[in-house]
């Protein structure tokens, strides 16, 4: 569990107070384990398989390829393999906060 959250008692607190203390809890917990934090912003050539990109956007396999077949994620041969650009996972994962 995250640091101060363990004994935090919230029914003394406002909303814009716990907000604040999950953000501050969250950026600390990100700090510590950059291999969860959320993927940056990568180069246009950055390509991932169908089941990286399938962990990138929490979803399943069978979900990359209904978003391939509905044009919402392109698929790009490199060699004999498919890949997915980094990139446009990312904006997908960044339409979806909105």
């Amino acid at each position: 569990m995250f640091g101060i959250m363990q004994n935090l008692i919230l029914t003394q607190l406002s909303i814009p107070e716990v907000q604040q203390l999950f953000r501050k809890e969250l950026e600390e917990y990100f700090s510590k384990n950059p291999l969860t934090s959320m993927p940056k912003k990568s180069e246009p050539n950055d390509y991932v398989t169908k089941k990286e990109a399938a962990k990138l956007l929490s979803c399943s396999v069978s979900t990359i390829d209904n978003y391939r077949r509905s044009g919402k994620l392109n698929r790009y041969n490199v060699g004999s393999a498919v890949r997915f650009k980094r990139a446009e996972i990312i904006s997908i994962i960044e339409d979806k906060q909105k």
